[in-house]
């Protein structure tokens, strides 16, 4: 499992694990994106929208039918998660990982559990993992309920729902040039 970890943990690295990457094969890639406004919260009634821009990366390929990956976090207020309510006003920022070490207890942010502990503080961070993708509509919904459309182009009008602040994640397939 680690060797897996390891080799998708790389995204492109100058083979820092000693296994080196296809180069002609695209990697997802993090791209930096505004948000309109931000933070994007819905209102306390009814739908809002959100805007995401961002500028298309060099290399960018399709992959099933793709070039872009957006991924949101959904923060409702007043929702107890496994931490509590800890909807911080502007969201959450998204990582790859939290870093949980089960056998350290006294570092980092201790699970509440007495489980082990976290490298990167979890009330105001959440695993990309474990977000939503966008599009997210169910056979036969459409907006402005979800978001029915994949993101393409430089830019993605988000449908918001009410009393909910959202963060956002953009990867963008990339071919890199051989090394």
């Amino acid at each position: 499992m680690q060797f897996g970890v390891n080799y998708i943990l790389a995204d492109g690295s100058n083979a820092s694990n000693h296994y080196a990457a296809n180069q002609t094969v695209p990697v997802l890639t993090q791209v930096p994106i505004s948000v309109s406004p931000n933070p994007c919260v819905g209102p306390s009634r009814g739908t809002g929208t959100c805007t995401i821009t961002w500028s298309a990366p060099v290399g960018l390929s399709i992959v099933n039918g793709v070039q872009y990956r957006l991924k949101d976090l959904t923060c409702k207020t007043g929702v107890l998660t496994i931490y509590g309510n800890d909807c911080p006003a502007g969201g959450k920022t998204m990582v790859p990982t939290l870093k949980f070490h089960s056998d350290i207890t006294t570092t980092g942010f201790a699970a509440p559990d007495g489980s082990g502990s976290w490298d990167i503080d979890p009330s105001k961070n959440w695993n990309r993992a474990f977000t939503e993708d966008a599009p997210d509509c169910l056979a036969g919904q459409s907006g402005p309920n979800c978001n029915p459309t994949t993101p393409s182009g430089t830019s993605y009008t988000f449908n918001t729902q009410p009393n909910t602040t959202y963060t956002f994640s953009l990867c963008a397939y990339i071919k890199t040039a051989a090394k």
